[in-house]
């Protein structure tokens, strides 16, 4: 990470570069890599007991969060998708990410709350029990390169285009293990380029960065340029 440093604002550069190692393939004897992180509700408690499951073409785990909402996995290098199954929430989703050998790749968890309120009812017939929803989260992709299997994953509460742009608020974007929130972001596809405000954190492994401003461009190269 290359920091610069001004009198107005301090900027965040950073690049990742994408290759030929996205085709990762287990060999025997190969170390294993490791996925952990914790899940965290809209209010930034931790869950506990909440199931995670872990996917590839070959391999399938689920385990269960411990009492600091902290979860683990040991996995072979690959391609993997990320899910949960917790009463009161929608299933959570993210971008496809890599795990690679004897390396800690970190991803925190926010699923979107499904149940936001449970009431008791009583009338002349009996009680019942009210159930107040929210609405499901709305889901975007795109590909940053036709040689990396690897998606740009958008989370959104709505959306609008605007000229060859689209606007979004209430946002989460994913990339392998990068994880962006933000009230707003704006995504050109045609050049993958995206700016989120307001409320803006970044997660990058074991990163994590608040901020107000944040450029992204997904090319070869993923380079994101954060503006506190």
């Amino acid at each position: 990470m290359i920091a610069r440093v001004s009198q107005k604002k301090i900027v965040h550069i950073v690049t990742i570069t994408i290759a030929a190692v996205w085709m990762l393939q287990t060999a025997n004897g190969q170390s294993m890599g490791k996925v952990a992180g914790r899940v965290i509700d809209p209010k930034g408690a931790v869950v506990v007991s909440a199931i995670v499951i872990v996917n590839s073409e070959q391999i399938k785990q689920r385990t269960v969060t411990n009492n600091i909402g902290a979860y683990e996995f040991q996995l072979p290098p690959g391609l993997y998708h990320l899910t949960t199954d917790i009463p009161g929430y929608y299933p959570y989703r993210r971008s496809t990410f890599r795990v690679q050998p004897a390396i800690v790749t970190t991803i925190n968890i926010a699923p979107v709350l499904h149940v936001l309120s449970i009431g008791i009812e009583v009338t002349s017939s009996g009680s019942r029990e009210p159930i107040t929803t929210a609405p499901s989260a709305k889901y975007e992709s795109f590909s940053p390169s036709a040689s990396a299997p690897l998606d740009l994953l958008v989370r959104f509460n709505k959306r609008r285009k605007h000229q060859n742009c689209i606007a979004y608020t209430r946002v989460m974007i994913s990339f392998d293990s990068l994880t962006i929130y933000a009230d707003r972001a704006r995504l050109c596809p045609n050049t993958l380029r995206a700016q989120v405000q307001n409320n803006v954190v970044v997660e990058n492994g074991e990163d994590y960065v608040r901020a107000n401003l944040v450029n992204i461009e997904f090319k070869d190269k993923m380079h994101f340029e954060v503006i506190r």
